[in-house]
């Protein structure tokens, strides 16, 4: 008489519809699949069609939002000049005499000064479309990577002025808690 557990083992075999070849399986066990590189349809390291679409459409938006940008410089430049010399000509008596001169080289001079916060953005932006629109034209990988190196400089801007800014809320926070904190002392 054969062994029990062997002939349950046989009996679940030839249910599962297993020869005594193969191994028997276990039903807990994670399943496995053969692992194989995926491929670039086009190529390695080619762009494929839908690719190149997707940069056709989106290099005008870039160019464009640049223009916006450098129009949008100007314009702060003639408004800070305006308003600078406007506020101390046309409010003098909210103003010391003493104090006329300064403040407006002082307000012209921070409103000049925050130009390049706007112009580079704008500058690195419309630089990526134009290397972009350029490769689409004429597909030189030079421009294309010219392209990305624009835009890898527009978000370490973009990075590095967040940084800037949410450093600065938290010293106006800090300087407003230990000043209501000193007035209520």
């Amino acid at each position: 008489m054969p062994d029990t557990e062997d002939f349950y083992e046989s009996l679940d075999r030839e249910a599962a519809g297993k020869t005594d070849k193969e191994p028997a399986v276990n039903p807990y066990e994670s399943p496995r699949a053969e692992v194989s590189p995926v491929k670039s349809p086009a190529g390695e390291g080619a762009l494929t069609e839908t690719m190149r679409l997707h940069l056709k459409k989106t290099a005008p938006w870039l160019r464009f939002i640049g223009i916006m940008g450098f129009v949008f410089c100007g314009l702060m430049t003639v408004f800070s000049a305006a308003m600078a010399v406007g506020f101390s000509s046309f409010f003098p008596e909210y103003l010391p005499a003493s104090f006329d001169s300064a403040f407006t080289v002082t307000l012209f001079l921070l409103q000049a000064g925050s130009l390049p916060l706007g112009f580079f953005p704008s500058f690195f932006i419309f630089m990526a479309g134009k290397k972009m629109h350029n490769y689409i034209h004429s597909d030189n990988a030079a421009d294309l990577e010219s392209s990305f190196k624009f835009n890898k400089f527009f978000w370490l801007f973009a990075g590095i002025l967040t940084i800037i800014y949410m450093a600065l809320i938290a010293l106006v926070l800090i300087a407003a808690i230990i000043g209501v904190a000193a007035v209520n002392l």
